[in-house]
């Protein structure tokens, strides 16, 4: 069974979460699963790859 917490990463900071971005998807979805062999959440976003902005719209 996979298990998010393993995409999770504890600092004196905080946390870090990895994720996983699928840009210009045709659905927005987070969490839309886990990638078991990068350890990470994986999200859906309809923005495209295009200067940052995908990755921008999951901030």
């Amino acid at each position: 069974m996979n298990d998010f917490r393993d995409a999770l990463t504890q600092t004196p900071n905080g946390t870090i979460i990895a994720i996983d971005v699928s840009p210009s998807s045709k659905r927005e979805i987070f969490p839309d699963g886990y990638n078991e062999w990068r350890h990470s959440i994986t999200c859906s976003i309809r923005a495209p790859p295009v200067e940052g902005k995908a990755n921008k719209a999951v901030i």
